[in-house]
């Protein structure tokens, strides 16, 4: 059985197509005959549709009304069929709708050529490679695919990008100058424990001097000295103790903003990472856009050439193809750009085709859970909290100069050649207590002292403003993870719901009942929305390594990584207790 709505196509174009041509080819009366000629062959294929509405009428086919013929409600377009054609041969085709009875398609085996505007586009298609509009979209990946090859990640690929990130721990200048950041905290602790530790000093003179007398007689000697001073503090106001505790604070601020500056570069460096993986899949988008359009603009032209579409739908498909040639070109660039970042965060250039890295293990299930990390492991927390430690102890550094401050001094001095002694060397040795009570010192000591106490209050409510930043920053970041995961779902559907209507446009078309623009419009819709699920599957990625590195947990422990850099602990107790040499 033929379908109402092709059998109505087929009516409309040959309906069109004989009168347009009768009237270029033939007379008035002729023009007639060729149409009262296509009546009675319509009528005729009507009536051999076997269906109860025309069972009767197959009886009687000249009562049979033929059904009203609109025009305008059709967006086939017209074939005007060359005036060169001769007359004989113009109701020959005009004639040639094919019959249909019981549902098969009637074979013409004398025909050596397309007779029809459809078989005529089959054929140009099949020279271009593609035996009907729905092959354009073979090549094309749905949403649940796409997300498989995304995610689709061998052990091989994550020992790449596992390997990335340990030369960026090892080799990273920021992360180099922070350590060194940490051994200059670490010289702080050896220089406050030093106030613990006694004093020595020498002192070593020899000359020649000239002394006189009251008969100013003038005697000349030579004179040496020698003496050792040696000073021990036994009380400072307790600044010592103050400053100590101080310095130590300010190891621990420094090693927590070391973590800080690795989570940092770390999250920089995946973030480079995953860039790269994005440019490079766009890019493979954007390709198959090209050639997508490439066989859409090929086939307009074919149906153009049998004079099925206009001007128009050729220019429509040229600026479509243009544009996307011209994004094709934007993500050459784009993806040549993520590898100067790429070579800049991680330290090498780019090597063959990157996958994306998996979802890292240890995501908290819970915001509150979230939270509690946060509180114990987060670095910016930590340091602010250490860094409020020690401008407290800061306050009692300063109040110490206004305290009594206690020593033990021992000296031992010699003396040899002065003759106007009646001992010509002279050896003196002393043991003291000293205490020492400031009275006033102009003021300044009293102003050091509240300007500690301002900073300590500073340093506070900065460590205030750092744990609400903290929470903000991980509900940010929790939030965003899971909006980031039901875009994804979101997406997917859009791009399978793009490829079905993508799908179906083309057959439509195919039947005239849409234009080359909705074809268009269509497949610019299908790429972006594979485009935007490629950048929804990244920015899943990166939203659960961001969560991470909130709660302090991007580390290179946390990560699994092996990397051989110094041991900060031991350098600390070298130069804790080191007391001479670099």
């Amino acid at each position: 059985m033929i379908p109402s709505k092709q059998l109505y196509l087929y009516t409309t174009i040959y309906l069109y197509t004989t009168i347009l041509a009768g009237i270029l080819l033939a007379p008035t009366t002729a023009s007639a005959s060729v149409a009262s000629h296509w009546f009675e062959d319509s009528s005729a294929s009507q009536n051999n549709i076997a269906t109860p509405e025309n069972s009767s009428a197959q009886k009687n086919p000249d009562t049979t009304p033929l059904p009203p013929i609109d025009p305008l409600k059709n967006s086939a377009p017209i074939d005007v069929t060359p005036p060169e054609l001769k007359q004989g041969e113009l109701k020959k085709e005009a004639t040639s709708l094919p019959e249909k009875t019981s549902g098969k398609k009637s074979k013409n085996k004398s025909a050596k050529k397309p007779e029809t505007i459809s078989q005529v586009i089959a054929e140009e298609e099949k020279l271009l490679g593609s035996k009907n509009a729905d092959s354009l979209g073979e090549e094309s990946l749905g949403g649940a695919a796409l997300v498989e090859q995304a995610n689709k990640a061998t052990e091989e690929d994550n020992k790449k990008f596992k390997d990335a990130l340990e030369y960026v721990y090892a080799n990273h200048p920021q992360i180099k100058a922070q350590r060194e950041q940490v051994k200059i905290a670490d010289e702080a602790v050896s220089q406050a424990v030093s106030g613990f530790r006694p004093t020595a000093s020498a002192n070593l003179s020899k000359g020649r001097e000239r002394t006189g007398d009251a008969a100013e007689t003038w005697n000349y000697d030579n004179t040496k000295s020698r003496s050792l001073n040696v000073e021990q503090p036994v009380f400072s106001g307790g600044g010592t103790v103050a400053s100590f505790m101080a310095a130590k604070q300010r190891v621990k601020a420094a090693r927590a903003n070391l973590s800080a500056t690795i989570q940092q570069v770390l999250y920089d460096a995946i973030v480079a990472y995953t860039d790269i993986v994005e440019k490079q899949s766009v890019l493979e988008l954007n390709q198959q856009n090209v050639a997508v359009l490439q066989k859409q603009m090929d086939v307009t032209n074919a149906r153009f050439k049998v004079g099925e579409l206009t001007l128009t739908d050729i220019s429509q498909a040229k600026a479509r193809l243009a544009s996307a040639e011209a994004s094709h070109k934007q993500a050459l660039g784009d993806l040549e750009a993520a590898r100067a970042t790429f070579k800049r965060k991680i330290g090498y250039d780019v090597q063959g085709k990157t996958v994306m890295p998996p979802v890292p293990a240890g995501i908290p299930p819970t915001l509150t859970e979230s939270l509690e990390l946060s509180y114990l492991n987060n670095p910016i927390l930590k340091a602010a909290h250490y860094n409020e430690q020690a401008a407290g102890d800061d306050v009692y550094v300063r109040g110490s100069a206004i305290l009594p401050s206690v020593s033990i001094q021992g000296t031992m001095s010699r003396a040899d050649g002065n003759r106007l002694s009646a001992l010509n060397q002279i050896d003196q040795d002393a043991i003291r207590l000293n205490i020492n009570i400031p009275i006033y010192q102009s003021g300044a000591e009293w102003s050091r002292l509240r300007e500690a106490r301002n900073a300590a209050q500073q340093a506070k409510f900065n460590s205030f403003d750092t744990r609400e930043s903290v929470v903000e920053s991980v509900s940010i970041a929790w939030e965003s993870y899971l909006t980031s995961k039901a875009i994804i779902i979101s997406n997917q559907a859009a791009v399978d719901a793009a490829e079905t209507a993508l799908n179906g446009v083309r057959k439509e078309n195919e039947f005239g009942t849409r234009t080359i623009l909705d074809v268009l419009n269509a497949e610019q819709e299908t790429f972006s929305a594979r485009v935007n699920l490629i950048q929804a599957i990244r920015t899943e990625k990166l939203q659960a390594y961001r969560l991470l590195a909130t709660v302090g947990k991007l580390t290179a422990k946390d990560l699994g990584l092996k990397s051989e850099a110094e041991d900060l602990k031991e350098h600390y107790n070298s130069a804790k207790y080191q007391l001479l040499g670099l």
